[in-house]
């Protein structure tokens, strides 16, 4: 098999030639793709092109996983249907570019890519109920994907226990006479492979650290969850505190550690006076709990908070309505605590009405955590 050099050349003919090498790899054969971290192997996941990936292993490790590769993010619902807050957050933050993402994927879903993929080719792609996806930063394949008429998958273009290839030059010398093209789009911009994140429970887990940092990955998928009542001294104060306790809880850190781990958690009044304490009876009941609110002070909300925030939980229609009276453009996100009633305040009542609200909060954030999981 002689090996085409297909050379981008900055001019309107490179239509033509990734349209070829669409028709190459729609036919099942392999191609040579630049991205901004290193060189991949592209196949169709059908038409053959598994069969000689299959093949190529005799030069590679025969475990490697393969990632979909797709046009940008609007394409990955296609192939993990269901995506949580944080996962949203971190798609839309960083991608196109140097990642591959795992997502978990469930069996209906999987069966349901059968039927219409096949068996080898779901066999390839979901491998113990995961997916890797990879939305190349790279214009030239970005529009090679675009042309392609069936699904695309790669993995870095090397032999087993090489360096994957930077350039053109470097796959050719491992792989000319094995694979049908190599689009030559000159040296990739890292050189370096993809850092891959599992978006799993509640942080992502960062299996392998290319170009983007883990500090980069929390930051970019970091959820501000604010809690709002009308004074911030009772409701809202209770609700942020328990909301880290149990948030620590799951991801096994100490409350101070959240942010470190991608969570800002904060509370707000609508009507709050300005630095004043929790109410005596709030912090009383907190503290049985195990949460410290000793040294919490009061805080209004803002618009930048407003805007910033990823979730807001009130207390009560009222609150809900006063803010998107104000804001209307936030009402998907302003959402009640507890759907089944207000939590009303207890400020000035006995001890009983505060550990009955707190119960209140506590039940409402064991079922709205689950929105904050991965």
């Amino acid at each position: 098999m002689d090996t085409q050099l297909l050379k981008m050349t900055g001019r309107p003919e490179d239509d033509d030639t990734l349209e070829h090498a669409a028709e190459l790899l729609d036919s099942g054969q392999l191609i040579a793709v630049p991205t901004e971290t290193v060189y991949g192997i592209a196949a169709s996941v059908t038409a053959g092109g598994i069969d000689n990936l299959e093949l190529l292993k005799n030069d590679r490790d025969a475990n490697k996983h393969y990632s979909i590769h797709l046009t940008g993010p609007s394409s990955i619902r296609e192939f993990v249907p269901k995506i949580n807050l944080r996962s949203y957050k971190l798609i839309y933050n960083i991608l196109p570019g140097p990642v591959t993402l795992i997502f978990d994927v469930d069996d209906d879903h999987i069966e349901e890519r059968r039927r219409s993929l096949g068996s080898k080719a779901v066999d390839t792609l979901y491998k113990n109920n995961t997916v890797g996806v990879r939305c190349p930063h790279n214009s030239t394949t970005s529009r090679l994907l675009a042309y392609t008429e069936t699904p695309i998958i790669a993995t870095s273009a090397n032999p087993t226990d090489s360096e994957p290839a930077t350039s053109a030059e470097e796959v050719m010398e491992y792989f000319n006479g094995k694979i049908a093209a190599v689009i030559d789009a000159g040296a990739c911009r890292y050189k370096v492979s993809s850092t891959v994140v599992k978006l799993t429970d509640f942080v992502p887990s960062i299996l392998r650290e290319g170009s983007i940092t883990r500090e980069e990955i929390i930051r970019k998928s970091r959820l501000h969850v604010m809690f709002v009542c009308s004074g911030n001294t009772c409701r809202s104060p209770m609700a942020a505190g328990f909301c880290r306790k149990i948030l620590a809880g799951k991801i096994g850190c100490d409350v101070d550690q959240l942010l470190d781990f991608g969570y800002k958690i904060s509370s707000g009044g609508v009507m709050a006076p300005v630095a004043q304490p929790a109410s005596p009876g709030c912090v009383a009941v907190c503290s049985e709990a195990g949460v410290d609110l000793s040294r919490h002070e009061t805080t209004g909300l803002t618009e930048s908070d407003i805007m910033k925030c990823d979730l807001i939980y009130v207390m009560t229609a009222r609150d809900r309505q006063r803010i998107t009276d104000f804001y209307p453009a936030i009402s998907p996100k302003c959402r009640l605590l507890s759907e089944k009633q207000n939590i009303e305040d207890p400020i000035g009542g006995e001890m009983s009405e505060y550990r009955h609200c707190a119960t209140q909060i506590i039940r409402a954030l064991e079922k709205r955590i689950v929105e904050l999981e991965l």
